[in-house]
């Protein structure tokens, strides 16, 4: 039932039948079959459930029990601490009655890297935040811990520059006028073994990273394949 106030509508929700519903859709759903696998090397594999997997099966029990879910809006906000943060508002919708319950996300990171430019990486936050809540509403048991449990995680960096700190090394490299393959092809010269995600690297680094673009300032133009000795780090 709604009636009108001004030029507003006002609505009688009861969202009871709405989480009556959401009830019926967590109890028909026990859990999702892993239908991915993670290779990182012979140390590290294991079986993972998909966000397109997770997504399609909470969305066959959400439907079943007649709720709609949708995204109503997100917000992309970006700091030097946090780096870029995805919000997202969803609304839970009883299709039959109308009733509905809206509800903000917690954060998520939006990881860019080498190989996934800004684009990408926010397409990806957004599928993968999606299956996460879902998961979350609809309580599905998370079986890919005890999968994940078994992983070689001897190579993880705890200490890494984060988020904020690779964006202020990218801005420093842009100011300097330096490349950042030349970057990494210098410390790997230099022995290093260097991830894709400049946000795990390690903050013991800084200080010769930060030597080295001082030194290099002035070679910005050097393309990546012609670094030379003295512009490893060291």
């Amino acid at each position: 039932m709604a009636r009108t106030v001004g030029a507003e509508i006002v609505e009688s929700i009861d969202k009871s039948v709405v989480f009556s519903a959401l009830l019926e859709a967590q109890e028909a759903i026990a859990s999702v079959v892993k239908d991915a696998k993670a290779n990182y090397g012979e140390r590290t594999k294991y079986s993972y459930v998909s966000a397109d997997q997770m997504v399609t099966e909470c969305r066959k029990a959400l439907h079943a029990a007649g709720l709609i879910l949708l995204r109503e809006s997100y917000s992309v906000q970006s700091s030097a601490e946090t780096g870029m943060v995805l919000f997202s508002n969803y609304l839970l919708v009883h299709a039959a009655s109308g009733s509905s319950i809206t509800s903000s996300q917690s954060p998520w990171f939006i990881i860019e890297a080498q190989g996934r430019p800004l684009d990408k990486a926010l397409a990806g936050a957004l599928t993968t935040s999606l299956s996460y809540f879902l998961r979350d509403l609809l309580l599905v048991p998370r079986d890919d811990e005890a999968e994940m449990d078994k992983r070689n995680d001897v190579d993880h960096r705890p200490h890494g520059i984060g988020i904020g700190g690779a964006m202020a090394l990218r801005k420093a490299l842009v100011t300097a006028g330096c490349k950042e393959g030349a970057l990494r092809a210098a410390m790997q010269q230099s022995g290093v073994n260097v991830p894709d995600d400049m946000a795990t690297w390690d903050r013991s680094w800084m200080d010769r990273i930060n030597g080295w673009i001082e030194r290099n300032t002035v070679y910005a133009d050097i393309a990546q394949e012609s670094v030379t000795d003295s512009a490893g780090v060291s």
